[in-house]
């Protein structure tokens, strides 16, 4: 059914039948599985006059579409603030979607509790095979460019061979199944990243980008039970790695706090933030070498597999751990490792006991050379995003403590 309910007038010829037709809403699905073959010689040629284009409960708004069926072909357009462009199908070809723009509803966030999938019992198998593309893809404020897709119909499935689209100046590129069991509806991604705006990409808000980074490299793949319109973080699983190489990070004002760990590298304040002074730990402006992580993602729970690390021209770190994004809580360790060879009075800090550091001082004096070149401690996060419980893991004195938490973190 492509219309709710209509108002209709237009002349009817042996050649052609011009139809104008009201209608307050359009269902675009419906649409989509309309054939463009037939076997009447007589072209039909309608002006729709609608508030909005439905997608099962996503509404479009849209003035006008204007239709021609002739024969072995259809010819659809569309004029609106939501949607603008062309569709055509000629006999049983692939529908070819060109689009000007397309404005999408505002996506919920990120780690909100997953909502009703509007197409939990639409099988992808009624739709036909397609070649998309989409020049300017609005989702709330988020845009994607150059949008790509290419779907193969197959029994209850559709299979997306080519998905690619370009975000904040980074082009991705993946594949997607999505498939009707007796269970219901399934679906898989992947997805591929490598270039220089990676930092543009990762991101707290649409305002306040994580890092920069003359290059990068990032993957991901995940499967949940669902359409694609069904897909959220708290009920799929799989896994993401990113690299990065040669950068710095940037303004981390809202990020969780875990995030704002990354500032504790800025040697010029460390002292203070070993004094438990945290306040500075959002300060921008540290550098690295590399960043590597690997992490795999089930039910809601992110687990660094094995790792994040970083290496950076004065400093590295380990994060191993897990956060559940759905509880939105924090268990995991930071371990942190810091040149002191020009910073003796921070290993007195390092290692609890100002003595140590004024005696190494001495030797070094005397023996005109330098003795520590890397300063060991870490952290322990727990507790809630919002206000994390961080604490540091003396060396030597904590070393029974130490084993403990990495006991806890092995056996998650």
């Amino acid at each position: 059914r492509v219309f709710d309910s209509v108002e209709s007038e237009g002349s009817l010829s042996e050649s052609e039948t011009d139809w104008l037709i009201r209608a307050p809403s359009v269902d675009l699905l419906g649409w989509a599985q309309v054939s463009g073959s037939g076997d009447s010689d007589a072209a039909l040629r309608l002006l729709v006059e609608t508030e909005e284009v439905r997608v099962d409960e996503t509404a479009l708004a849209v003035n006008r579409i204007a239709v021609r069926f002739e024969q072995q072909t259809l010819d659809v357009s569309f004029e609106g603030e939501a949607l603008a462009g062309r569709v055509q199908r000629i006999g049983t070809a692939p529908l070819a979607i060109d689009l000007e723009r397309l404005v999408l509803p505002e996506a919920g966030e990120f780690l909100a509790p997953p909502e009703p999938d509007p197409l939990m019992d639409f099988n992808p198998g009624e739709l036909p095979s397609m070649e998309i593309a989409i020049a300017d893809l609005l989702r709330g404020e988020t845009r994607y460019q150059d949008v790509r897709v290419t779907t193969v119909q197959g029994t209850d499935r559709l299979d997306v061979t080519r998905l690619a689209f370009v975000r904040d100046g980074q082009g991705f590129a993946g594949e997607m199944a999505w498939q009707w069991t007796e269970a219901g509806p399934k679906t898989a991604i992947t997805l591929r990243a490598e270039g220089a705006e990676l930092g543009q990409f990762l991101r707290v808000n649409e305002k306040e980008p994580i890092l920069e980074a003359s290059q990068g490299v990032f993957a991901a793949e995940f499967t949940w039970d669902g359409s694609p319109l069904g897909f959220s973080i708290l009920t799929s699983g799989g896994w993401i790695s990113l690299s990065l190489e040669d950068g710095r990070f940037v303004d981390l004002g809202n990020s969780a706090e875990v995030l704002r760990l990354f500032g504790i590298l800025n040697i010029e304040t460390l002292t203070r933030r070993l004094r438990l002074d945290f306040l500075d730990l959002v300060k921008p402006g540290v550098a690295f070498d590399k960043v590597v992580a690997t992490a795999s993602v089930s039910d809601g729970l992110l687990t660094l597999d094995p790792e994040m690390a970083m290496e950076g021209p004065s400093s590295s770190f380990r994060l191993t751990g897990t956060a559940n994004l759905a509880e939105k809580t924090l268990n995991q360790r930071l371990e942190i490792d810091i040149p002191l060879t020009n910073n003796l009075p921070l290993a007195s800090v390092l290692l609890g006991a100002p003595q140590v550091g004024g005696a190494i001082y001495l030797v070094e004096k005397a023996l005109g050379t330098k003795i520590i070149k890397v300063g060991k401690t870490d952290y322990r996060i727990e507790g809630s995003f919002d206000e994390p419980n961080i604490r540091i893991i003396p060396p030597f004195i904590g070393q029974k403590e130490s084993s403990n938490v990495d006991a806890t973190t092995n056996g998650q």
